[in-house]
């Protein structure tokens, strides 16, 4: 609506200047939106290696997520084998027998990898644990790796897989997203080098295809 000799009248003003504040704010969350979707592609994309880690669980529950789903037979396993080996430390009804893993969380498009070494007390692992000197060495032991993207969980068994220990600033097991390939890569580096094979013919270089 124009006034007469072609200048806004008061409340086309008003309308032109609520429109393109609308205009604008809009624009404003569509951007946002667009750079907050860049950086988390670029975040998962460009991620750094995730180090292995011992998680100790001196009472570990089925309530875990490693347990319900990576591993849902080692509590009982584990019991079992420590009733075994050491009958005096049965624990009390209701809990269960301390074990550890070895974990690396890794982010990954929509949710997250968590690859998992069980370490003991009964790790079956091929070969010797750490050495007595404390020099690391890589070890072959069993693993598991699930996968959470949203309500959906996938949990593949990696049978034997190369864990460091100890661990030091150069010696780790790591494990990090290939955004090409969509796949996690595993490796192990002992004193600064890679190590490409460990225990009977365990190759520690590995790539698991996510899909």
């Amino acid at each position: 609506m124009r006034a007469i000799g072609g200048h806004r009248s008061p409340i086309s003003r008003l309308i032109w200047r609520s429109s393109a504040r609308a205009n604008a704010a809009l624009t404003g969350i569509v951007l946002a939106s667009a750079l907050f979707a860049l950086a988390g592609s670029q975040a998962v994309g460009q991620q750094m290696p995730v180090t292995f880690r011992i998680e100790q669980f001196e009472d570990p529950q089925m309530s875990d997520i490693l347990f319900a789903q990576s591993w849902p037979r080692l509590i009982e396993e584990n019991n079992r084998e420590s009733a075994r080996f050491f009958p005096t430390l049965k624990p009390l009804p209701g809990h269960n027998s301390a074990l550890s893993l070895s974990v690396a969380k890794v982010p990954i498009p929509s949710g997250e990898a968590i690859i998992s070494i069980y370490t003991g007390p009964f790790p079956h692992c091929q070969g010797v644990g750490e050495a007595h000197n404390s020099e690391a060495i890589a070890i072959p032991c069993p693993a598991r790796m699930t996968i959470l993207r949203g309500n959906t969980v996938k949990t593949i068994d990696l049978g034997m897989v190369c864990r460091v220990g100890p661990v030091t600033s150069s010696s780790r097991a790591t494990a990090v997203y290939d955004p090409k390939a969509n796949a996690i890569r595993l490796s192990a580096t002992v004193e600064g080098k890679r190590v490409d094979v460990a225990g009977e013919n365990t190759s520690c270089e590995r790539t698991i295809p996510l899909s």
